[in-house]
């Protein structure tokens, strides 16, 4: 960002509607990158506020919008002792096989805390799971 007059801070925004921006990280005036990782496959709206030190309220940057072209596996394996237990960030149809094709369970995973019993299975299984417009696969070792 290039202004005539001295940076206190820059403050990156984001928000879902490009209206409705909340301050996702306060940089220093000397920052000239920053990364982080979006947690689903929506389009984002960034903009960058920029705080000089005579203006605490600064001056506001275009707005630009971007989406994530690599989808985010949404299903996460949290314990595996016995039953698995997966962490999930929405609703998916899961089926659970082993790595020979045999079929151990299939069924639904619910946002939050979901639990898969694996009928005494071991070693590698796979774990296929769908939201209806993205498929994620998933090995997972059982013991």
């Amino acid at each position: 960002m290039q202004t005539n007059e001295l940076l206190k801070q820059v403050i990156l925004e984001t928000a879902p509607d490009a209206q409705h921006f909340t301050a996702l990280a306060a940089l220093s005036a000397s920052t000239r990158s920053y990364s982080y990782h979006v947690l689903g496959g929506e389009a984002v709206y960034y903009r960058l506020r920029a705080i000089t030190a005579t203006n605490n309220t600064g001056y506001t940057s275009n707005i630009i919008s971007l989406k994530s072209r690599v989808p985010i596996a949404a299903v996460q394996v949290i314990n595996n002792n016995g039953a698995i237990s997966f962490k999930s960030s929405g609703n998916f149809s899961y089926q659970l096989w082993t790595v020979t094709g045999q079929l151990i369970g299939k069924g639904r995973l619910l946002p939050g805390m979901n639990q898969l019993p694996v009928r005494g299975a071991k070693g590698v299984l796979v774990l296929n799971y769908s939201n209806g417009s993205q498929s994620f696969t998933q090995k997972i070792m059982q013991q």
